[in-house]
């Protein structure tokens, strides 16, 4: 079993990017692959130029190596100017068409909380709602009544799909860490079982969903997931433990030279056959523009939110989706399973 590869898109023509080096060099590039990380130019020391002049926010890296390091998230018509201090890294840039951006003193205020509390949503779900409402998903709440309901529905291949979200909540380990970071710019070390918090929301959403279905027919079901301070249980390979089983190493031969990896289901966390009912966990990623968690323990105060859906397939579902029931929307997905699939078009 493979952990999670991203599905393709086809390349996207007249985009409009363009570098200017230190020494007025300028670049412009005008066709890449969306939500794919594609090579621009190598730096070099001095002060750079970016401008952003495509219909889509554009997340900026520095690559050395196997390394990636986020340096800054770019919307449509806007440049950015910097110094780069060494000629070790290559600036790439990712095309995210399904990425939106908010303002972050205003999910804050007590203005945008008022609004949730009405839809009877907290600030986060509110997001998630703007986010797909924006997508043009035509994501609706769900009201709530006696029996057990997911929190929306959106529209996807025709189909009124549920979709359950849960949200990431600190443990007491990471309010400790949390703190320790704001005060001192480090926390201490902690171990984390993958897959272990994704699995307790999955499991804990299955009611909703199931419910929803036998209601309204059966049909494909989505859990929707929200990481607002980027704990990081929402990362590929938890999802792969979840979806596919925890990866497990085989030594198959006496001195340890050869190495065999599996996956193996754990049956008390998430089984396949239970989790049959999940056509998809579809994350809401959520960053700065300079690519921080929101809750970093910096002293910057940053005003905009970066926030992007990402979309893992599961390879068990019961009712699974095709890769164009989320092409018309952009978003990224993912696919844990060994299939290689074909570009898929954007928009169709």
């Amino acid at each position: 079993m493979v952990n999670p590869i991203a599905i393709p898109y086809e390349r996207l023509s007249g985009l409009d990017i363009a570098t200017e080096s230190p020494v007025g060099e300028v670049r412009r590039h005008c066709s890449l692959s969306p939500n794919h990380e594609t090579e621009l130019t190598d730096l070099k020391p001095g002060s750079w130029v970016v401008h952003n002049d495509s219909p889509f926010i554009v997340r900026l890296n520095a690559c050395s190596g196997n390394r990636s390091i986020q340096i800054r998230t770019l919307c449509s018509s806007e440049s950015w100017s910097f110094d780069w201090p060494d000629d070790q890294h290559t600036l790439t840039a990712t095309p995210q068409i399904s990425a939106q951006v908010f303002h972050l003193p205003s999910v804050n205020s007590n203005t945008y909380l008022q609004r949730a509390r009405i839809l009877n949503l907290n600030r986060w779900e509110y997001l998630f709602f703007q986010y797909m409402t924006a997508a043009r998903t035509s994501c609706r709440c769900v009201p709530e009544c006696t029996s057990e309901t997911p929190d929306f529905t959106i529209k996807l291949a025709e189909r009124i799909v549920p979709v359950e979200l849960k949200e990431f909540e600190r443990n007491k380990q990471e309010q400790k860490d949390a703190q320790l970071l704001s005060r001192q710019g480090f926390s201490g070390v902690t171990s984390v079982e993958i897959g272990h918090r994704l699995a307790k929301l999955v499991n804990s959403s299955r009611s909703q969903l199931r419910s929803f279905l036998k209601q309204h027919g059966d049909g494909p079901a989505i859990l929707g997931v929200i990481d607002p301070y980027r704990l990081g249980h929402a990362e590929p390979d938890h999802v792969a433990a979840v979806l596919e089983g925890h990866l497990v190493v085989r030594i198959s031969t006496r001195d340890g030279a050869h190495f065999d990896t599996v996956r193996k289901e754990n049956r008390r966390r998430a089984p396949h056959d239970r989790n049959e009912i999940l056509s998809a966990i579809a994350v809401l990623g959520l960053s700065t523009k300079e690519g921080y968690a929101l809750d970093s323990g910096t002293q910057t105060n940053y005003e905009n939110l970066v926030a992007n859906l990402l979309v893992y397939h599961n390879p068990h579902a019961k009712h699974p989706f095709s890769p164009g029931a989320f092409a018309r929307y952009g978003f990224p997905q993912y696919s844990v399973d060994s299939t290689v699939h074909s570009a898929v078009q954007a928009f169709v």
